[in-house]
C-alpha cells in the first residue's frame, strides 16, 4: 500500500499534438494517429540499413540492434529519440512494413527493432526515426507483428484484451504522470532471452481509462558502489510491495523471494528509465518467512510501516520508522496473502482476503474482516465484498490513490485483473458503519499490446478449428481445461479472441489427477493436458487427443458435421491391447504415486501401464496403414515407443504397442540422446521436415536447466527410415540464429506448423506462464543473424532532395 505516495509532476509536452499516438475513439479501437507538422524542436532523421549477407529464405526474420543515441550524437542532431517514432522502410517498394520495437526502449535508447524481410532479394531498407526536446512516454504500438527470433505472440485485437502479474499487483504512480501504474511480479521465463521472474511495471496510458496499460517494463536496480551498472531482480516466486520508507517522498520497493527467503528495500531515486519507471538504489536485505506476497503497512496503528510476509509480521519498532528495526515474526491469525486497508475510515486498518477454494477449484470470494477496537490483532468474522463479482479469486491486493481505496482482483486461473475503486458511503451511513465498504468494478487491466499469458503451461497446438481457413490455438493448461483461443483475423494478420473451454457433452471437459484416478488423493491435483486436433477414429472429423498429468490418456470423439466447428462427446480412454484397466488399477497407481517409496515421486514408473505419466504425443500415421498411431514415453520409464491402431477381425479399431523407437546407429530414444540430467515432462510432435514424405520427430524435455545437448530443449529427429519402418537420426538441437533454444524448466513442448504461411514448419513453443515464443524457419535453418551495415543518421529532407 502507498501511504506517503510523492505527488510526481506531470511529464508535459509540446510534441504531442505532432508525433504518432494513441488514441481511444468511439469503436473503443485504438488507432494510431499523427499530424504531419513538426514542431522547430523536433528532427525527423533516418539510418541507411543494407543487408549485405545473402538471404536464402522466405519470410527472413531481422532483429538489429540499433544504438539511436549513439547515431544521434555522431551527427550532431538536437534531441533525444522517440521511440514511438520508429518507423522501417523497404526501399525497394518505398513502403512502410510492419515492425517491432522490443522492451529495450523501456531501459535505452539503444534497442533491437524487428520486421521480417518476405523477398530475400530485398536488402536496402531505411530506419525513420523522430527525436524530440524532452522524453515522450512510451506507447503501445497498438499491433505488434509476429516476427520469428522468440518474440512473444499477441492479442492484436485491440484495447480489449488482458494483461497480468503473479501473487501480487498493485497500483501505484511510479512513472510520475499522476496516473496510477500497474506494479507486480512476473513468474519463471518471458521473452527469450529476457530476464526471468522480475518486478514489473505496466504505466498507464489513459487517464479516462485506468484500467488501461501500455507494454510490460522490468524495474531494475543498482547497487551503491557501482551506480552506473543497472541490474535485474530475476527470481522466481517473487513479489514486490511499492512505499515510501524513508519519507523523502519518492516510492521505494519491499522486494521478496519465496526461492531464497530474502527480502530487499530499494530506495527510488530521481534517475529514471526512457521508459518512465524510477530507478532504485539497493538498501538492506533480511532472511524472512516463507511466503508469497509482501506489504509494508501499518499494521499495530504506532505510525510506522511494518513488514508481512504471508501469514505472518514482523513489526517495526524503530522510534523515528526508519531505518526499520524489525521485531521477530509472528502470526497475524489471517489468512496467507491478505491485503490491508481502512475500508470502514476508523483509522484502524481492515483485513481483505480470498476464501478458500471448492473441491478441485482455483480461487474464491474476495471478504473483508473490520479491525475490532481492541489493543491486538483482532478482526470480525469475515464478510463478502459483494460488489466484488469474481468467485474464482487467486488473489487481492489494496492500493490507496488520491484517498481512496483501490483493489486489484486477480481471478480465471491467474488470467486477467479486476480493477476495483472504493466509492462513496451510502447516504446516512456514518463513519465506522458496519454496514460492507461499496466497491465500483473500473475495468478489467488490459493494454493494446497485451501478449497471449494463459495460465500455467498452457502447451500450444495450432489447428483450424473452425474450418474457416485459419489456424487457430488450442492450448492445455495446469488446471486441467483444454481451451480454444479462436483466431478471428487472418494467418497473415491474427486477432486473437479471448480462450475459452472445450465442451464434452454440454459441459466443460476437465482433466485432474484426483477425479481421474482416485484416492489416496494427491497434492499435485494437477490436469496438464497436451491437446491435440487429430482424427483419432479414422472416421473424417477431427478428435480432441488429450495425454495429461495423469499415465491414462483420454480422447473426445467429434459428432459435428463434417467441415464444421467440431462438438464432441464424451471422455473415452485410449485403451492399448495387453494393457486393461479398471478402478482397481487406477488406485494402485495413485497408491504409486503418494507413497514414499515411490520410484519417481508423483510420476512413478509402471510397467503395467503403457503411457508415462504427463508426455505429449505425437499423433501421425507412423507405418503407412492410414491409421492415426502416437509415439510418446512408455509407462516403464521415459523411453520413446511407437503404439500403433489397427483393426480386429471386426473392424474394430484397436491400438497395441509397436516398438520402442530407435535411432540410425541403434540407441533407444530416451533423455539420454538428449543428455539430459533429470526431467519431470516430455514430450513428441510429429512434422515432416524437409518435406520427403517422412514424418519426423520433434522432442522436446523440461528440466533442461540441469543439463542437456548443447544446452537445448528442442531437437528435431529426421526420419531416415521408410514411410512404413521409422528409423530416426540422431537428434538436432533446434536453435535460433545459432543459440540454443532453452527458454523454460518446465517445457517448451512446441507446437511444429507453417505459422507465417510461407509453406515451411515453424515453432510455437510455451514457457511456464503460457507466453509463446515463435520462432520462424529462417531463424531455425540459418547459423548467425543476417549481417547488415549502418549508415550514420541523416535528415530526411537531405536523402530525398
Amino acid at each position: 500500500m502507498n501511504w506517503s505516495r510523492r505527488e510526481m509532476p506531470r511529464v508535459t509536452t509540446n510534441l504531442f499534438q505532432s508525433l504518432p499516438r494513441l488514441s481511444l475513439v468511439t469503436t473503443g479501437v485504438l488507432v494510431m494517429s499523427s499530424l504531419a507538422i513538426l514542431p522547430a524542436s523536433a528532427a525527423e532523421l533516418e539510418i541507411g540499413l543494407t543487408v549485405t549477407s545473402k538471404l536464402k529464405f522466405p519470410h527472413t526474420p531481422m532483429s538489429v540492434t540499433i544504438d539511436f543515441a549513439k547515431k544521434i550524437r555522431q551527427g550532431q542532431h538536437d534531441g533525444v529519440l522517440d521511440a514511438n517514432s520508429i518507423r522501417v522502410v523497404n526501399q525497394a517498394t518505398g513502403q512502410v512494413v510492419a515492425s517491432a520495437r522490443t522492451e529495450d526502449f523501456a531501459y535505452s535508447d539503444r534497442g533491437r527493432v524487428e520486421w521480417v524481410i518476405v523477398d530475400p532479394d530485398h536488402t536496402s531498407w531505411i530506419i525513420r526515426f523522430r527525436t524530440t526536446a524532452t522524453r515522450v512516454p512510451l506507447r503501445p504500438q497498438g499491433h505488434v507483428p509476429a516476427i520469428g527470433v522468440g518474440d512473444l505472440l499477441r492479442y492484436n485485437a485491440g484495447p480489449h484484451r488482458p494483461i497480468t502479474s503473479f501473487f501480487q499487483a498493485e497500483l501505484h504512480d511510479l512513472t510520475g504522470d499522476g496516473r496510477p501504474d500497474l506494479v507486480g511480479s512476473w513468474n519463471y521465463a518471458y521473452r527469450d532471452g529476457d530476464p526471468w521472474a522480475a518486478p514489473i511495471v505496466y504505466p498507464a496510458i489513459a487517464s479516462k481509462h485506468p484500467n488501461q496499460f501500455g507494454n510490460l517494463q522490468r524495474l531494475r536496480y543498482f547497487e551503491p558502489g557501482s551506480p552506473d551498472s543497472l541490474r535485474d531482480l530475476h527470481n522466481a516466486y517473487s513479489a514486490v510491495e511499492c512505499v515510501d520508507f524513508n519519507g523523502d517522498g519518492r516510492l521505494d520497493l519491499l522486494y521478496f523471494s519465496l526461492n531464497t527467503r530474502k527480502a530487499r528495500i530499494l530506495l527510488g531515486t530521481k534517475r529514471r528509465q526512457p521508459g518512465g519507471a524510477p530507478i532504485f538504489a539497493a538498501n538492506l536485505s533480511f532472511s524472512v518467512p516463507s511466503a508469497t506476497t509482501c506489504q509494508a503497512v501499518d499494521l499495530d496503528g504506532d505510525n510506522d510501516l511494518d513488514l508481512v510476509f504471508g501469514s505472518q509480521w514482523l513489526k517495526n519498532s524503530s522510534p523515528t520508522g526508519w531505518p526499520l528495526k524489525l521485531e521477530s515474526p509472528a502470526a497475524h491469525g489471517l489468512p496467507k496473502g491478505a491485503a490491508f486497508a481502512d475500508l470502514d475510515h476508523d483509522g484502524r486498518l481492515d483485513a481483505i482476503n480470498v476464501t478458500a477454494p471448492a473441491k478441485d477449484g482455483y480461487g474464491g470470494r474476495v471478504v473483508w474482516r473490520r479491525r475490532l477496537d481492541t489493543k491486538g490483532l483482532e478482526f470480525a468474522a469475515p464478510v463478502p465484498l459483494d460488489d466484488v463479482t469474481e468467485s474464482d479469486v487467486t488473489m487481492v491486493s489494496a492500493s490507496r490513490v488520491e484517498g481512496r481505496c483501490l483493489l486489484v482482483v486477480q481471478y480465471n486461473t491467474f488470467q486477467e485483473l479486476a480493477i476495483y475503486r472504493q466509492a462513496s458511503a451510502r447516504a446516512g451511513e456514518a463513519k465506522g458503519s458496519l454496514k460492507t465498504p461499496r466497491f465500483k468494478r473500473l475495468g478489467r487491466a488490459e493494454s493494446p499490446d497485451a501478449v497471449l499469458a494463459l495460465s500455467d503451461q498452457a502447451w500450444p497446438c495450432l489447428c483450424d478449428w473452425e474450418n474457416d481457413g485459419d489456424q487457430d490455438l488450442l492450448v492445455g493448461g495446469g488446471y486441467g481445461w483444454p481451451r480454444i483461443v479462436i483466431n478471428s483475423g487472418t494467418d497473415v494478420r491474427p486477432r486473437y479472441e479471448s480462450p475459452r473451454r472445450i465442451l464434452s457433452s454440454g459441459k466443460p471437459i476437465r482433466l485432474l489427477r484426483n477425479p481421474l484416478l482416485g484416492p489416496p488423493l494427491s497434492s499435485h491435483n494437477m490436469g496438464y493436458p497436451f491437446p491435440v486436433l487429430a482424427d483419432w477414429d479414422a472416421d473424417g472429423r477431427l478428435d480432441l487427443f488429450c495425454p495429461n498429468e495423469t499415465n491414462r490418456i483420454f480422447w473426445f470423439r467429434n459428432l459435428a458435421a463434417p467441415g464444421t466447428a467440431p462438438r464432441f462427446g464424451p471422455r473415452q480412454q485410449v485403451l492399448c491391447d495387453g494393457y486393461p484397466d479398471s478402478s482397481k488399477l487406477k488406485t494402485l497407481s495413485a497408491t504409486r504415486a503418494a507413497s514414499r517409496d515411490s520410484n519417481n515421486g508423483v510420476y512413478p514408473h509402471e510397467p503395467n501401464r503403457p503411457f508415462m505419466w504427463r508426455t505429449g504425443a505425437a499423433v501421425a500415421d507412423f507405418n503407412g496403414d492410414k491409421l492415426p498411431d502416437f509415439i510418446t514415453c512408455e509407462g516403464s520409464g521415459y523411453r520413446a515407443t511407437l503404439f500403433v491402431q489397427h483393426r480386429d477381425t471386426q473392424g474394430n479399431l484397436k491400438l497395441k504397442r509397436h516398438s520402442v523407437v530407435r535411432l540410425k546407429d541403434g540407441r533407444e530414444l530416451t533423455g539420454k540422446v538428449a543428455e539430459r540430467g533429470a526431467t519431470w515432462t516430455e514430450s513428441f510432435r510429429p512434422v515432416d521436415w524437409n518435406r520427403d514424405g517422412l514424418v519426423d520427430l520433434v522432442y522436446s524435455t523440461g528440466g533442461s536447466h540441469h543439463g542437456t545437448l548443447e544446452g537445448g530443449s528442442i531437437y528435431l529427429l529426421k526420419n531416415v527410415g521408410t514411410r512404413t519402418a521409422p528409423l530416426f537420426d540422431a537428434p538436432q538441437t533446434m536453435k535460433c540464429y545459432g543459440r540454443s533454444i532453452r527458454i523454460t524448466n518446465h517445457g517448451p513442448h512446441p507446437w511444429i506448423g507453417d505459422y507465417n504461411s510461407d509453406g515451411l514448419p515453424d515453432v510455437i513453443a510455451g514457457v511456464e506462464w503460457s507466453v509463446y515464443p515463435f520462432y520462424s524457419y529462417a531463424a531455425l535453418m540459418m547459423p548467425r543473424p543476417p549481417a547488415t551495415t549502418l549508415t550514420p543518421a541523416v535528415p530526411v529532407s537531405r536523402r530525398h532532395r
